[in-house]
């Protein structure tokens, strides 16, 4: 599970070394003029530390990851050109961000702690920096225009606004053509969930052993796209599925009755915090007392903190251990959860 915290002066010379791994990368990958050898300085990166603006991205113990976290306003932001920030609204700035090439999901960590300290989050990468634009654009970010730094030469600009993405998501029904896209979310939900909680990787026992994790979520999201016993939706920006869930139309299970489950309820780990899961469960609520059924259930790992907390938010309370016939050793059982509408 990846952590982070604050850095400290002891952090220093282990922080040095993954930005030099970082500027080696960059220039094996044909970007050798973004840091080259020499940038960030020693200096600077003490000045983070003591600033306490500087942040390590930790698995246990070992440092994996740093990136520089600036509340305020960013000089080299107040010109942009080519387009225009999403708002004028106060922001933090991601700066500096490095890995040693150890760890999976180190700028999404990086987001998603900045997307907790604030609604608009910005951040900017060099045009030769293929690697760093793929993975700003899969966490929510827009590209905004071409901002300059302090040495003249530009950046492409991204700002994540989480009003900006509310306002554009909506749910429509999966369609064939989803299936891929859903499978490259759920391979990012699996990871997400290896790297947060004790998430068992039983979700793949019905497929072949052989194979990777992505062709495996793909025949996952095949099953969950086309299984006519259920009813499937898709919460899509821009027409790219960012969640989705499954609704049983009738019992699986004898103890089920008239209740409306929700099945394979997930968000895309770069949509977090941007109300998604809300609104799906709360489509699903509408949508369960407009069909006459008289409460939902939903069963989650006990280990999803995450996941119990945004079920009891909207309504859903604890309601017992669920035995879902796994019998697989080392691997829990799930906690049912239910919202019983009154009548």
């Amino acid at each position: 599970m990846l952590t982070i915290r604050n850095a400290a002066e002891g952090d220093f010379e282990r922080i040095m070394e993954i930005y030099r791994y970082a500027q080696e990368y960059m220039i094996r990958s044909g970007n050798p003029t973004q840091w080259g050898h020499f940038y960030p300085e020693p200096e600077l990166i003490r000045a983070d530390i003591r600033e306490g603006m500087c942040r390590v991205i930790c698995e246990g113990e070992t440092i994996h990851g740093v990136f520089a976290v600036f509340e305020g306003d960013e000089p080299t932001y107040d010109y942009i050109e080519g387009g225009e920030w999403l708002n004028d609204e106060p922001y933090v700035t991601i700066h500096r961000i490095a890995g040693d090439g150890q760890a999976h999901g180190l700028l999404h960590c990086a987001a998603d702690y900045c997307k907790s300290l604030a609604s608009n989050v910005r951040i900017d990468t060099h045009a030769a920096n293929k690697t760093m634009q793929h993975l700003v654009e899969k966490n929510g970010f827009i590209k905004c225009g071409i901002i300059y730094v302090k040495d003249g030469s530009p950046r492409l600009a991204y700002q994540w606004t989480e009003e900006h993405m509310a306002e554009k998501a909506e749910i429509r029904r999966c369609i064939e053509e989803d299936i891929v896209r859903t499978g490259r979310f759920y391979d990012s939900v699996v990871r997400w969930l290896d790297d947060h909680i004790n998430y068992p990787r039983w979700v793949y026992r019905d497929y072949p052993s052989e194979g990777t994790v992505r062709t495996k979520t793909a025949a996952n999201a095949q099953y969950i796209c086309l299984d006519g016993d259920t009813i499937v939706g898709a919460f899509a920006l821009d027409d790219v599925p960012l969640g989705s869930y499954q609704n049983a139309r009738w019992s699986r299970r004898p103890d089920e009755g008239t209740y409306l489950v929700i099945h394979a309820l997930a968000v895309d780990p770069s949509a977090h915090r941007r109300g998604l899961g809300t609104e799906i469960i709360r489509f699903c609520i509408d949508k369960a007392k407009a069909e006459g059924y008289r409460a939902i259930r939903v069963d989650i790992v006990p280990d999803n903190a995450p996941a119990r907390s945004l079920f009891e938010k909207n309504g859903f309370t604890y309601a017992g251990d669920a035995d879902l016939g796994l019998d697989i050793e080392g691997i829990p059982e799930f906690s049912l959860y239910e919202l019983n509408f009154g009548n």
